[in-house]
């Protein structure tokens, strides 16, 4: 199929259900910015206490503090990528036509997907980092000559021109290369609500199957919405892009997962009818 057609799917989604679909959108972000101000506001109560009011406790403050500083930290990055889980299954709900609210879709996330959720996530950002490292080490290496033949000088302005021009170039590519290749786990969400997969390494796996073939076109697509991506900073563009940017990715997912999009169906012909020139109707049946 596609990609025009795939962003009209995710279009006619969002008819009926713009105002839902961006109250889900945003739920991840309010409840980032939520958990953020309340572990700023726990830092400074963490800072003042000495914890007196606890028997032999004051004496292990020092201690007491990063660790429960830490333990909130984590508990909040938790809570985040729930929201973010609640968020994505109601779209992709959405994306199947399925007529149901977004406290019912929340409701039906078992527990087995919340940590196959987080295992997955884990790995994916594990793997980002090996990624992360392998694509943007010779930018680095690169630098690394460039910085010390800057430092110890003696070197000419051509070849101090060229490790910079190169150091450059090879951020640019690596900075490429590494948006395409992280597009191989994009689909591990779907797989999850759809395949009932507890696995996460499967998880994985099933992603970069379903996506070979198909990374390059994802990444076009994805970049196909950073015009409407930059129109966020207005704000209100907001109310349309985030729901539209979501449900795009659904409807990727449901186009090379297999899953059927559209299905016409007509109870009866079309029937039309055309007078020929001797008076007589003739009729022309258009099956749909």
């Amino acid at each position: 199929m596609e990609l025009t057609y795939l962003k009209l799917d995710a279009k006619k989604n969002l008819v009926n259900n713009q105002a839902k679909l961006f109250f889900a959108s945003i739920f991840p972000y309010v409840a980032i910015f939520s958990l953020a101000v309340l572990n700023y506001y726990l830092y400074f109560l963490l800072m003042k206490s000495d914890f007196s009011f606890i028997p032999y406790a004051s004496s292990y403050a020092g201690v007491i503090r990063p660790t429960l500083f830490t333990a909130s930290i984590v508990l909040s990055v938790l809570l985040w990528r729930a929201s973010r889980l609640c968020a994505d299954k109601y779209f992709f709900l959405k994306s199947r036509g399925e007529k149901i609210t977004f406290a019912a879709s929340i409701k039906s996330i078992g527990i087995k997907q919340c940590l196959t959720f987080l295992m997955t996530d884990i790995l994916r950002f594990f793997l980002s980092l090996a990624w992360f490292a392998f694509f943007f080490a010779p930018s680095v290496i690169t630098g690394g000559i460039l910085f010390y033949a800057i430092k110890t000088g003696g070197y000419g302005n051509k070849i101090l021109l060229t490790l910079f021009v190169s150091t450059l170039m090879l951020f640019a590519a690596g900075t490429v290369f590494l948006y395409i290749i992280l597009k191989r786990y994009s689909m591990c969400e779907g797989i999850i609500f759809s395949e009932k997969e507890t696995d996460s390494l499967r998880v994985i796996e099933q992603s970069i199957e379903l996506m070979e073939g198909n990374t390059l076109k994802y990444a076009g697509y994805c970049a196909s919405l950073w015009g409407w991506k930059i129109l966020c900073l207005l704000l209100i563009p907001l109310i349309y892009v985030l729901p539209y940017a979501n449900m795009a990715k659904y409807s990727f997912y449901n186009n090379v997962s297999g899953f059927v999009f559209y299905k016409h169906k007509c109870e009866k012909p079309i029937i039309f009818y055309f007078r020929s020139k001797d008076t007589k109707i003739k009729e022309k049946r258009l099956e749909i």
